[in-house]
C-alpha cells in the first residue's frame, strides 16, 4: 500500500514537472519559431516586395499560427500553476508524442520558410508574380503538412494512453482547429484574398 502511495506521489510530481517544462519550452519555441522564420523570409529569399505581398499564403498562415499559439502559451501556462496545487495519476514518465503534436504545430511557420528557401533553390524564377504565390503555397502546404502530422501525434498519443492525457488532447483540438481555419481562409489558394483574411 505505502510503495503504490509513493508510485502515485512520484508520478504526480513527475507530471507537475512535465507541465513545467512545457511552460518554459513552448513560450520559447513559439517566439523563436516565426523570428526564424522571418529571417530566413528576410534575408534568403529572392523577391519582388514584401514578404506578404511576395508570399501572401504563408504571411497570413504564419500569423494565425502565431495567434493560436499565444493562446496555447496561455493554457499551458496556466496549467502548469493548476498542477502545482491538484495531484494527477501514475502513467509514462514522458508524453514523448503529446509533446510532439505541439511542438509540430510552433514549428510550422519555420518549415514553410524552409520549403519556400528550397522551392526557390530547386525551381528557376521567372519575373511574374504567380511564380511567387505558387512558391507561397508550397510554403502552405508544408505548414499544412506540419500541422496534420500534429494531429497523427496526438492520436498516437490518446492510442498510448500517454499521460496527461490532457496533453493530447490539447493538441488535436488545436491542431484540428488549424486544418479547419486554413481551409477557411483558403491560404493555400493561389488567388488567396487578403481582404477576406482582414476582415472582421
Amino acid at each position: 500500500m505505502a510503495e503504490h502511495v509513493m508510485s502515485a506521489s512520484n508520478s504526480s510530481t513527475q507530471h507537475i514537472r512535465i507541465w513545467g517544462i512545457l511552460s518554459v519550452a513552448l513560450p520559447s519555441l513559439a517566439v523563436l519559431s516565426p523570428v526564424l522564420a522571418a529571417f530566413i523570409l528576410d534575408v534568403f529569399v529572392d523577391r519582388p516586395g514584401s514578404v506578404t505581398t511576395s508570399f501572401p499564403g504563408v504571411a497570413y498562415g504564419a500569423a494565425l499560427i502565431m495567434k493560436v499559439s499565444i493562446a496555447l502559451v496561455v493554457v499551458v501556462t496556466v496549467t502548469a500553476l493548476v498542477k502545482r496545487e491538484r495531484p494527477s495519476w501514475p502513467g509514462p514518465p514522458v508524453p514523448v508524442w503529446g509533446s510532439l503534436s505541439l511542438t509540430l504545430t510552433l514549428l510550422a511557420p519555420l518549415f514553410a520558410a524552409l520549403a519556400v528557401v528550397t522551392a526557390q533553390a530547386l525551381v528557376a524564377k521567372p519575373e511574374s508574380l504567380s511564380y511567387f504565390h505558387r512558391v507561397s503555397r508550397t510554403g502552405v502546404l508544408v505548414m499544412l503538412a506540419s500541422i496534420a502530422a500534429g494531429v497523427f501525434a496526438a492520436v498516437i498519443a490518446l492510442t498510448r494512453r500517454e499521460r496527461p492525457c490532457s496533453l493530447a488532447i490539447l493538441g488535436l483540438v488545436t491542431n484540428a482547429c488549424l486544418i479547419g481555419l486554413f481551409k477557411y481562409f483558403e491560404f493555400y489558394k493561389l488567388g488567396f484574398d487578403q481582404d477576406r483574411w482582414a476582415a472582421p
